[in-house]
């Protein structure tokens, strides 16, 4: 689950458990912003730092329903505002458990998404919090800051970035290992591979052979 209108592309990321299955819900960008409107100043500060939690018997139950009524709902006016009501309770639920941040959290107020988009026209060059920081007209220690307030840091934005993007090299592109390496702003091909085997459970080698 995403928040709207956050725009994303979707990639077969392997992992060493083994196979999975998910639901993928799209809500309108409305309701995201009416339940902000409504519930904002409610919402806690402290959340959940790690992205993936096991949803509790009260928030599952909730997702099911939700689940159940988009499946089932007729298309009318009536049946959408029936629909909203059960995603504003499945958010408050998240909210009262401290975890799901992201969905209840507008992108264009995200720091950590203002400098994914400046990062992702090079991740090949070499970048620098200093470097960042200038383009973003704030400190260092001011972009820390704020990093840390959304659960995340520099490092982790470019690092996870890079990773994701050479697995999609690696699966849709005919560069060698050296080469998206290179292209990711990695000198190093064994350090590079050692960090996609810690990321992902499997070699760059590994994985390009189940293409």
């Amino acid at each position: 689950m995403l928040p709207a209108p956050y725009q994303f592309g979707v990639e077969n990321m392997p992992l060493a458990q083994g196979p999975y299955s998910a639901h993928c819900i799209v809500v309108p960008e409305a309701w995201t912003i009416r339940f902000l409107q409504q519930y904002g100043s409610q919402l806690p500060s402290h959340h959940q730092q790690h992205p993936v939690f096991s949803p509790s018997d009260t928030l599952s139950q909730q997702l099911e329903n939700f689940i159940h009524l988009i499946k089932t709902a007729e298309i009318s006016e009536l049946a959408m505002t029936r629909a909203e009501h059960a995603w504003q309770q499945v958010l408050l639920t998240m909210a009262f458990e401290h975890v799901g941040q992201t969905l209840y959290t507008h992108p264009e107020n995200s720091l950590a998404n203002t400098i994914r988009t400046l990062m992702q026209a090079d991740l090949g060059h070499s970048w620098q919090l200093e470097q960042l920081a200038k383009n973003l007209n704030m400190s260092e220690s001011t972009l820390r800051r704020k990093l840390h307030k959304e659960h995340t840091s520099f490092t982790q934005i470019l690092h996870d970035m890079r990773m994701s993007y050479a697995a999609h090299l690696l699966m849709t592109s005919a560069d060698n290992i050296q080469q998206i390496a290179l292209n990711i702003g990695y000198s190093s091909p064994s350090k590079f591979a050692s960090r996609f085997e810690k990321q992902f459970g499997t070699t760059p080698s590994e994985l390009r052979k189940t293409r």
